[in-house]
């Protein structure tokens, strides 16, 4: 696995703004798995994920794990569990690990209250990230990842359905990484858990482990 050196300040660079007026940057991510204070188990989960998506090729068309494996090689991941459990920080570490740039939003950030916005917000952001090369990250994502509505009356129940179609789309047209964090991690719709490759619950950290982070915070 090759590693990129991302020392000194973080580097940012608006995102194409003729095509909309989201306010989003690509960065270089600054966390690392290093500084990651969780479980081994959620460590190791993680270390696996990486390890897996570096050896895409091998695994998947060469040993064929692309036949018995349903998610069919989709480098799709969710982080779940409570706020402030180091979700968003491993998101980002995962980037830096593998050398990637990011592009990390918070989903209500780019649903609009007009009919057909938000699903050009997600095509925007993707088109970005694959012309970057970059991990495209959705924080707070549980809205996105719920269940399609079977009764549609309303033409806002149409979007939400149309939106969440138009994400499954793009993720199955995207051939880079996508990281979804979310803090419920139930009620998801079976066609995203389909695409996701690594579902890895978080948990509040043991006394322990807020001791090291507070350390941490203390001494860098």
């Amino acid at each position: 696995m090759t590693k990129v050196d991302r020392s000194g300040e973080r580097k940012t660079r608006p995102l194409n703004l003729k095509e909309s007026n989201l306010p989003f940057q690509v960065e270089e991510p600054k966390r690392s798995l290093e500084n990651l204070i969780v479980s081994n188990d959620v460590l190791n989960q993680i270390k696996s994920l990486i390890s897996k998506i570096d050896n895409y090729d091998l695994l998947y068309n060469k040993f064929g794990l692309r036949e018995i494996d349903s998610s069919g090689g989709r480098t799709v991941i969710n982080l779940y569990g409570l706020p402030g459990t180091g979700k968003s920080f491993a998101a980002e570490a995962i980037a830096k690990e593998m050398g990637k740039k990011i592009i990390k939003v918070n989903y209500a950030e780019i649903e609009s209250k007009y009919v057909g916005e938000t699903p050009k917000n997600i095509k925007l952001l993707f088109k970005e990230a694959k012309k970057e090369d970059a991990i495209l990250i959705f924080d707070e994502a549980d809205s996105i990842l719920g269940r399609r509505l079977d009764s549609v009356t309303k033409s806002t129940d149409h979007a939400v359905n149309l939106t969440k179609s138009v994400m499954l789309l793009e993720l199955d047209n995207f051939s880079g990484i996508t990281i979804f964090t979310t803090n419920f991690g139930k009620n998801y719709d079976p066609a995203f858990l389909r695409r996701i490759i690594g579902n890895i619950k978080f948990s509040l950290p043991s006394l322990s482990s807020r001791r090291a982070i507070l350390e941490k915070l203390i001494y860098k």
